[in-house]
């Protein structure tokens, strides 16, 4: 981490805790502009189920590159314990408040389109689309599977489980990382073809930038939550 070798200890730290304020008051998401199925396909295969769409909104994009900016101004070369140690805590701060706004609810999952991430596969589809469900603890799923038309569920797909982090210290400040510890299995291309085996995708580690994802939200889902946290 390169800072700069002049700045004021003090000074960084409270550049951090007020950009971290910052983040804590901008809103994450808004509401996503354009044709989501054109972009997507289908959500679901119920008809009963009512979804909206979300986008990672521009004014928090710009609070978090902020944020990562102040946080880079802290001094490399920390002159005590205690400094160190409140340096610390507010790097952590960080980390926790981005994370604990992308994290997903019962009531959402991102939705992005994943055929650069997948040439192996994009030969085998038009379009390949991924599901991503960040939950609070740390837990990464992993969906992915061609566009699926109306009335059709997806011809193929392969999910697994793994971790992710925000903040990777490369790239954009809105990437998060998914290290997929059991890779992916399911129902491959080739396999959808032949109408039998399992596929597997080994373990790996890749980015993806929720500014470039769709929230995808069960209404229905999401005022339940609502509902739970006013009576708490």
């Amino acid at each position: 981490r390169a800072a700069a070798a002049g700045a004021d200890p003090a000074q960084a730290r409270e550049a951090l805790r007020a950009a971290i304020e910052a983040i804590d008051d901008t809103a994450a998401f808004g509401r996503w502009q354009g044709d989501c199925v054109s972009s997507f396909g289908e959500l679901s295969a119920d008809p009963s189920k009512t979804f909206a769409l979300r986008r990672l909104t521009d004014a928090f994009a710009q609070a978090l590159h902020t944020a990562v900016a102040c946080s880079v101004e802290l001094p490399a070369g920390r002159s005590c314990e205690s400094n160190a140690d409140e340096e610390e805590e507010a790097e952590d701060a960080l980390a926790e408040t981005v994370a604990l706004r992308f994290a997903n609810t019962a009531a959402s999952r991102y939705r992005y389109i994943a055929t650069a991430d997948w040439p192996e596969f994009a030969a085998s589809s038009e379009k390949l689309l991924a599901w991503l469900d960040l939950s609070p603890s740390g837990l990464a799923t992993y969906t992915l599977g061609p566009k699926a038309s109306a009335g059709h569920g997806s011809a193929w797909s392969l999910s697994g489980e793994g971790c992710w982090r925000v903040l990777p210290g490369s790239g954009n400040p809105t990437e998060v990382v998914l290290e997929m510890i059991q890779g992916l299995s399911g129902c491959g291309p080739a396999q959808a073809e032949s109408e039998s085996g399992v596929a597997s995708v080994p373990p790996f580690a890749l980015g993806v930038d929720l500014h470039s994802c769709a929230r995808v939200v069960d209404l229905a889902l999401a005022a339940q939550e609502d509902e739970e946290m006013d009576d708490e």
